[in-house]
């Protein structure tokens, strides 16, 4: 009888200078270090194994201004963070126009700024997101034009287009 401590067993007769291999499957979904031996009646082996927490990239602190006025550049901030332990590369995306690849080693971090201009007014959400990650925020884009300085008028009077051709308005 053949057995794997992590679970499973087969049986195998052998004669004398015989070998066989068997083998067993595992899937750890816990970080760690752990033993994993295969033994005999009369004998066993066995080996250490490190697990580590895949790489997951976490966006944090995401940083915009509350308000800008339409037209004008601003700038976006976020920090990644690998919080895995394994390295590995990412994009990184901005929702209104960029992205940017970042490679990071298991946990480390590092930060990203976007530069950005948008010309409608209204309430806008920016996000940065990576694969496993997002982080979003509300902006308002202002008029570039304020209301106190926008014309208000009134016409009365007549009107002769080129043709001679004669119109009366009252705009009240």
């Amino acid at each position: 009888n053949i057995s794997f401590n992590r679970g499973g067993s087969t049986n195998k007769t052998l004669e004398g200078g015989q070998t066989t291999t068997v083998s067993f499957g595992e899937t750890i979904n816990n970080n760690g270090d752990f033993t994993l031996e295969i033994s005999s009646d009369d004998d066993s082996e066995s080996q250490t194994v490190t697990v580590l927490t895949p790489a997951y990239f976490d966006v944090r602190n995401l940083s915009a201004p509350n308000s800008v006025t339409e037209g004008n550049n601003f700038n976006v901030y976020a920090d990644i963070v690998n919080t895995g332990q394994t390295s590995d590369t990412q994009n990184i995306d901005f929702n209104y126009g960029g992205s940017t690849n970042k490679s990071l080693s298991g946990n480390s971090s590092t930060n990203v700024s976007f530069n950005r201009t948008i010309n409608s007014t209204g309430n806008f959400n920016l996000s940065i997101s990576s694969d496993d990650d997002s982080q979003s925020r509300n902006i308002t884009v202002e008029s570039a034009i304020p209301d106190s300085c926008v014309a208000r008028y009134k016409f009365e009077g007549n009107l002769t287009d080129s043709w001679g051709n004669y119109t009366a308005y009252d705009n009240t």
